[in-house]
């Protein structure tokens, strides 16, 4: 069940506080401006309602009416989510035209560069959602002809700290949401991401891609010389990240990661989570079956690797990467040439498949 109270969300089965997304702010921000030069705006809080059919209570936390324009904004609250835009405000300025609704990125709000996203490039970074959701925010107010300018103070500063500088977003954040909620640690944030940054690679004509669980992967990557456009961090949703790959016609897949995470491909789990179980017991049959060597009292395969010689790590290493590599070769229907490198904890290669 969701809850909604404030403009703040609760996940009753994770205990955790979801909040908004930077889409559900700027259509509160914008639908409180239009009140406010309609007359219409009354206290300090604006109801919007969410592509599922939810309607969250936003708080206004600023409203300034000139002869005319008129300007709101609201605070993004992530709930109990990490996001880098907790705490920012996002702004509307609003005033008649003629005729029509036009909606445009002003100060804090990135514009797009490159193709492969949502939006073209040449236009605000302003996702198809959010904008449906500005729409019909106003519509409920007035029929009237619109411009309405969505900024973000602050909002190029905290853009660094985000994905955007990567996707070729510049000069400030993204107005996003699906659903207009952001759900703490959620796998489908997770998916998003992964589905968003694939579409990049295949729309750079790169006819390889580099996927990592993380930032220790990324680096490695970095340092082995791949280009940075071509890196995507995937998290523990491999499944996912495989299925996706396989629907753009990249040529050369490239898996880079440590053994404790990968070795569970060999199991047949491709969501690596915790969760999902260890990878300690195939690490301890591989040492047993490529060194004949006997690794019983192992609570990780990181104190495996530490525990061997260096030749016996490059050797176990070099075995699993091919093992890995039929493994993902079978998994993705022989798709992509595919090369696996595995690291340790510190991002250093001890094995790959050439």
């Amino acid at each position: 069940m969701w809850g909604a109270r404030d403009g703040r969300l609760l996940t009753e089965s994770k205990g955790l506080r979801s909040g908004i997304s930077t889409g559900t702010c700027a259509a509160a921000a914008a639908k409180a401006a239009v009140m406010l030069l309609t007359g219409r705006l009354v206290g300090k809080q604006v109801d919007v309602k969410l592509p599922g059919g939810w309607i969250v209570n936003v708080p206004v936390v600023h409203a300034d009416m000139t002869e005319e324009q008129a300007i709101t904004l609201v605070r993004k609250d992530a709930g109990d989510d990490p996001d880098e835009t907790h705490g920012l405000l996002i702004g509307a300025r609003v005033c008649f035209e003629k005729s029509g609704l036009k909606i445009v990125g002003g100060s804090g709000v990135g514009q797009v560069t490159r193709p492969g996203l949502a939006v073209n490039p040449g236009e605000p970074a302003i996702n198809p959602v959010p904008l449906r959701m500005i729409r019909s925010s106003v519509a409920e107010i007035t029929d009237k002809g619109l411009l309405i300018e969505i900024f973000v103070p602050n909002g190029e500063k905290v853009a660094y700290r985000t994905m955007n500088q990567r996707l070729g977003i510049v000069g400030g954040i993204s107005i996003l949401g699906t659903s207009g909620i952001v759900r703490p640690f959620s796998v489908e944030a997770i998916q998003e991401t992964i589905a968003l940054n694939l579409n990049m690679v295949a729309h750079s004509d790169s006819i390889r891609v580099v996927l990592v669980p993380g930032r220790i992967g990324f680096r490695a990557a970095l340092g082995m010389g791949f280009h940075e456009s071509a890196i995507v961090e995937v998290s523990n949703e491999w499944d996912f990240a495989l299925n996706k790959c396989m629907e753009h016609a990249f040529e050369e897949l490239n898996i880079i990661g440590h053994p404790g995470k990968l070795l569970k491909f060999l199991k047949g789990q491709y969501q690596t989570h915790s969760r999902s179980g260890s990878a300690v017991p195939v690490f301890i049959q591989g040492a047993r079956d490529c060194l004949g060597v006997n690794m019983q009292e192992l609570n990780t395969v990181e104190q495996g690797l530490i525990d061997l010689k260096q030749k016996q790590r490059f050797k176990l290493g070099n075995y699993f990467a091919h093992k890995l590599e039929k493994c993902i070769m079978t998994r993705t229907e022989s798709r992509f040439r595919i090369k696996v490198y595995l690291i340790n904890l510190q991002g250093e290669v001890f094995g790959s498949t050439h």
